[in-house]
């Protein structure tokens, strides 16, 4: 009688553990790569290393990824451009962590693509935090205007300027580079007025020589840049505004890790990772300012 009575009293927790294992096995965490490069391995490993124990990761690579294979209650978790625009296509109703990628490229990807419930990871920043960090470096009355470039076609970036509060948009000043114009040539004379040149994540502008060559007539005018990404800083910028791979990994395990205690997203839309904020010192010396000194603003 009393190895029965143990038996009913156990029978219940035993029924809960089965119960939550068979309900854990049902939905999986696809974790889709882009490809199989050592970047890739790298974000796989800091992504498992922030997830709970109990969380069944498969990681596939989107060459290999079946999303009509997928049941609807599993979560999918493209990592990078190409496996983004696989997992976009898929109607199965799944909720997607989108990971790694920027947020305007995210954006142009879901255009016109069947509605998902998602988040996403990204690695850029928002203008906000740009714009924040670049304002303490106005220092008069003369040069008391950001200045951001941008490309006629970049309507993100519109986007984002349009967005910003307006004790921010005052002090913008905003160059608008046309198609066959060259970004270099009509920086020339906004040098003279703006106190720094905020450098938004735009390919037609920051990239190759065009980048090179901004970089260069800013120091030369004793204008500093504020970078969006860790590379400006090596380059020549004086400031860089960015999230590392860990800290975007760890934004990515923990959106992962509340959709399996919840069963559900925790919101929709881009998710910022915390970010770091970095000076080049020669540079702030050279433009004469003292490193330890200067004022950035940091949320």
């Amino acid at each position: 009688m009393v190895n029965i009575l143990k038996y009913l009293l156990f029978l219940p927790c035993l029924l809960s553990a089965l119960l939550s294992g068979a309900a854990i096995a049902a939905k999986p965490v696809y974790l889709v790569l882009s490809d199989n490069t050592p970047l890739y391995d790298e974000v796989t490993t800091l992504i498992k290393h922030g997830l709970s124990a109990d969380v069944p990761l498969q990681v596939v690579y989107a060459d290999d990824f079946k999303g009509s294979n997928v049941s609807s209650n599993s979560l999918l978790v493209p990592v990078g451009r190409r496996a983004a625009e696989d997992v976009a296509l898929i109607e199965g109703g799944n909720s997607v962590i989108y990971s790694f990628i920027e947020a305007q490229t995210l954006n142009r990807i879901l255009e016109g693509r069947p509605k998902q419930h998602w988040q996403a990871s990204v690695i850029n920043q928002p203008l906000e935090r740009l714009i924040r960090t670049a304002k303490p470096l106005i220092r008069n009355d003369y040069r008391n205007k950001l200045l951001i470039v941008i490309a006629e076609s970049n309507l993100w970036a519109r986007k984002q300027i349009e967005e910003l509060p307006s004790d921010l948009r005052e002090f913008i000043e905003i160059l608008v580079v046309e198609k066959g114009e060259v970004a270099a040539r009509l920086i020339d004379d906004s040098f003279y007025k703006v106190a720094a040149v905020v450098a938004v994540n735009d390919t037609a502008i920051w990239s190759g020589n065009s980048a090179k060559w901004i970089l260069h007539q800013a120091y030369s005018y004793q204008v500093p840049v504020v970078g969006y990404a860790q590379t400006f800083q090596k380059a020549g910028a004086m400031i860089a505004v960015y999230s590392s791979l860990s800290r975007i990994a760890e934004t990515t395990s923990g959106l992962i890790n509340n959709w399996m205690s919840t069963d559900q997203l925790s919101g929709q839309g881009f998710v910022y990772s915390d970010y770091q904020v970095e000076v080049n010192e020669f540079i702030a010396r050279a433009l004469s300012y003292q490193p330890d000194k200067i004022k950035i603003k940091h949320d």
